[in-house]
């Protein structure tokens, strides 16, 4: 186990403090509750299990916990991966909401004043916003100039919390594009939506079924599909094979990994299937796609397979194919 991604009680900890953690291995395990955390990771993927979520964090993209959130992480990887990961105090969330919800005179007249209620943050990977990804960048190099801790470093945990607030207001109006009529409804429905997507981003490599996906999220098939296009803007079986092309091609250029290996390691049950939807979405079969990034010609592949009227072609079938 790596030394660091757990804290040592006696200088951080949980709950009582913000602190920063960060580490490098290759393999690690735990299994605990935390407080409310930021998961960013690099060089490699780290999978989380909380609550009905499945969850995988690799670089550009960072995962969000909820304060006393009971989760476990493992990490077991053939490259060191390395973790950089933010934990805030107990109810820092609510006291930086209220200070930005109250007005100053208030404040003035009443420090106590203004909404106490608990924050709730959607739990899911995001990709970080330019502001956030400058916030965590600032607390990334207090921790290597050996700042991380004192009045500085309060500062910049209140502008990263500031920024998490308002792109967490930006992501709860993201669930009116789904069609119900109450608003709770929606947010609801958007959150359950989430556990699927979550799922297909973490587990591609799994067999998956639309049945399972939706057992997962506890919804039927057609509201999971009808939230689910509203929010992504796609259907699971179209998100779970660009994710699993997306990979195929990053083994294809940077592996000697077969394409019978990469096929099976992915998930598909034939390697033609593979074959086939690869040419679909790339514009060339996957042997040819690594001839030509090994010539730094990957641009000469033809792109998505247009069908006759003109859209890209994609297969509708059975999610688990």
């Amino acid at each position: 186990m790596s030394r660091g991604l757990r804290p040592p009680a006696s200088r951080y900890p949980l709950f009582e403090r913000n602190f920063i953690l960060k580490a490098r291995s290759r393999f690690h395990e735990w299994e605990g509750v935390g407080p409310l955390s930021i998961k960013t990771f690099s060089g490699g993927r780290a999978f989380y299990r909380a609550g009905r979520g499945y969850y995988g964090v690799e670089g550009g993209r960072y995962l969000l916990l909820n304060e006393h959130e009971t989760y476990s992480v493992s990490i077991d990887a053939d490259e060191p991966v390395s973790s950089f990961c933010v934990f805030f105090k107990r109810g820092f969330a609510e006291r930086v909401l209220k200070e930005l919800s109250t007005r100053p005179d208030r404040l003035l007249e009443d420090p106590g004043a203004g909404q106490t209620a608990s924050v709730e943050f959607v739990q899911r990977t995001y990709v970080p916003s330019p502001e956030l990804a400058s916030a965590l960048g600032a607390i990334r190099r207090l921790d290597l100039d050996g700042e991380a801790d004192g009045m500085r470093a309060e500062a910049h945990f209140h502008e990263l919390m500031r920024i998490l607030l308002t792109d967490q207001a930006k992501v709860r109006r993201e669930a009116a594009r789904i069609p119900a009529l109450r608003a709770s409804t929606r947010e609801e429905l958007m959150k359950r939506a989430a556990v699927a997507y979550e799922y297909v981003e973490a587990c591609y490599d799994r067999q998956v079924t639309l049945e399972g996906l939706a057992r997962l999220a506890c919804l039927s098939v057609n509201h999971l599909l009808t939230a689910y296009r509203a929010m992504y803007g796609t259907t699971p079986y179209r998100h779970l094979v660009d994710r699993r092309i997306d990979q195929a091609k990053r083994w294809l250029r940077h592996t000697d990994r077969t394409v019978t290996d990469i096929a099976l390691s992915l998930g598909f049950e034939e390697v033609s299937s593979f074959n086939k939807r690869f040419n679909q979405r790339v514009g060339c079969s996957p042997t040819a796609y690594r001839r030509f990034c090994e010539n730094g010609q990957a641009e000469a592949c033809g792109g998505p397979v247009q069908s006759e009227t003109g859209t890209p072609f994609m297969d509708e079938g059975a999610i688990g194919r």
